[in-house]
């Protein structure tokens, strides 16, 4: 088609004519043109590529092509001229040299896959492309899971979240077991909140800061410098900043 499109497109170097109709013109002055077979029009139109042959073989995308023409030229190169999309056989010819460099010589033979190790059924340059384009794009899409991965993982979160305002140098103390099912605070005789977990603890020091006392301010310190902690109040929408704050502005007491 586009062979076909090219030569009914005026061109300017023919004055405006198209090939055809320069070719028809040429014709009608008298001209006798030598046209090319069926074979050799085909053979005009397909890529290619130089290869070693070994004793009857030559190889050509993992594929095997034998014929026994190929024994008189083990260990010299050809060339292998392929459909890219029809594998079963290949067309090996000789080099010729020319002032333009090596081109396609005297054809030696049509040689016909011969198998390999990996397949039973030769592969063909369009399915080597699609697969060489579908490793690819697996490859940027596992390079995209592996950063999405790497978001989660506990080195990140410690990296991410390695503040200076969390970097509280007291001493830790053990911490309370983080029970999302536990109420979240009561009181004891003397009316000083009890908690039974963590999170309970913190929600309640980001809504009373000023009554804050000493022992909550060490197990929110413990909380806040423990990374499987932090990451728990993140999941809960506990701002650090503001608690990290609250727990180093707070005046401490005997």
């Amino acid at each position: 088609e586009e062979m076909a499109d090219y030569n009914n497109r005026p061109h300017s170097s023919l004055d405006g004519t198209t090939p055809n109709e320069a070719w028809a013109n040429h014709v009608a002055d008298g001209f006798q043109p030598v046209e090319v077979t069926q074979a050799e029009e085909e053979d005009l139109f397909r890529p290619y590529v130089k290869r070693k042959t070994n004793r009857a073989l030559v190889e050509w995308l993992k594929n095997k092509y034998f014929h026994q023409a190929l024994e008189g030229h083990h260990g010299t190169y050809v060339l292998v001229g392929y459909d890219i999309h029809d594998a079963q056989h290949v067309w090996v010819r000789e080099i010729d040299m020319t002032e333009d460099g090596e081109r396609p010589g005297r054809l030696i033979c049509i040689a016909e896959f011969a198998g390999n190790e990996e397949r039973y059924i030769p592969v063909t340059m369009e399915q080597k492309a699609m697969e060489n384009r579908h490793k690819a794009r697996k490859n940027r899409l596992q390079k995209h899971m592996d950063q999405v991965d790497a978001e989660l993982s506990p080195v990140s979160m410690i990296e991410q979240s390695a503040q200076p305002v969390f970097e509280l140098t007291e001493p830790a103390k053990p911490a309370l077991i983080i029970n999302n099912d536990a109420p979240v605070a009561r009181m004891n005789d003397a009316g000083v909140p009890i908690f039974k977990d963590d999170l309970s603890l913190a929600r309640w020091a980001l809504e009373n800061p000023e009554i804050l006392e000493n022992h909550h301010r060490a197990v929110l310190r413990d909380c806040i410098n423990n990374p499987a902690a932090r990451d728990q109040f993140r999941l809960e929408d506990i701002d650090l900043t503001s608690l990290a704050n609250i727990v180093r502005s707070t005046p401490e007491s005997d």
